[in-house]
């Protein structure tokens, strides 16, 4: 078991998410960088889908009570192990009573804390992630204890390719309403307001000519234009529909890097091409 201390809404239990859940009207949840989500289970040789505890900006302690092998991979919150300054994309053999503290991002916002087979929790239609918004089911859910499955066999840690965490440049589908917009360039700051519904981006010069639209499905990764100089970035706890008209749907990697920019930073939006 692991014990947490200082805990916060930004450390969660996650995995890929709800399969289901999205066509019956719930949100999907997961990971909000799938990623680095993955390369976490990847160094410890666990299955893609083990669930792993997301940690938003940091700021925790955690003890562990069983010796073990754990990864990190991710944003760098400053993280050190008993003390002792450590670095994410790795793996660290642990023993009984070891620390792992973190003071806050250095690079990046989120990070993925792994452990050698798996993290458990109540699972809601087969995914032990659960939106805010329903987490009011789970009597156990802001629990301090995280379990997991003992698992002490040997492991080959595999190498991962980390993801590029300041990117200057986001690709996007232009799809739903993209040909009713007039824009010269599509630069945007992401905004200090953000959680796992979605990012607040600022711009401008991006003006929708179309007529107003009736609610619609929407895509993880949408782009919903608020105004001529505010657009929402929608993440894995978004809304199932919307009426707001979209530029279009960024791609799985761009949503990841877009979710770890820090707020402040600047980058382009591109078209991702969709030829075959």
């Amino acid at each position: 078991m692991i014990r947490l201390e200082n805990p916060h809404p930004g450390i969660t239990l996650q995995d890929n998410g709800r399969t289901q859940g999205r066509e019956l009207g719930h949100s999907k949840g997961g990971a909000l960088d799938e990623i680095s989500f993955t390369n976490a289970n990847i160094l410890l040789n666990n299955p893609r889908n083990s669930p792993a505890i997301e940690i938003i900006l940091g700021g925790f302690q955690f003890e562990f009570t069983y010796d073990t092998t754990i990864s990190l991979t991710g944003a760098d919150l400053n993280f050190t192990l008993n003390n002792q300054p450590i670095s994410p994309n790795t793996i660290y053999k642990i023993t009984s009573g070891n620390l792992l503290k973190s003071s806050g991002p250095r690079n990046g916002l989120i990070s993925y804390l792994g452990i050698l087979g798996g993290f458990k929790g109540p699972k809601y239609f087969n995914s032990v992630s659960i939106p805010q918004r329903e987490r009011s089911l789970f009597h156990d859910y802001n629990s301090q204890n995280f379990k997991y499955v003992q698992n002490s066999a040997s492991i080959l840690a595999n190498e991962i390719l980390p993801l590029e965490l300041n990117p200057n440049q986001l690709e996007y589908f232009p799809s739903y309403q993209n040909s009713y917009f007039k824009y010269s360039e599509l630069n945007f700051t992401k905004e200090n307001r953000f959680d796992r519904m979605g990012i607040f981006l600022e711009g401008e010069g991006v003006k929708y000519c179309g007529q107003a639209i009736r609610s619609e499905g929407i895509a993880i990764g949408s782009l919903q234009v608020i105004n001529e100089r505010k657009i929402i970035a929608l993440l894995n706890d978004c809304q199932t529909i919307g009426g707001y008209p979209k530029l279009g749907v960024l791609t799985h990697k761009s949503k990841c890097q877009l979710a770890q920019l820090k707020p402040g930073l600047s980058f382009c939006l591109k078209h991702k091409n969709t030829k075959i």
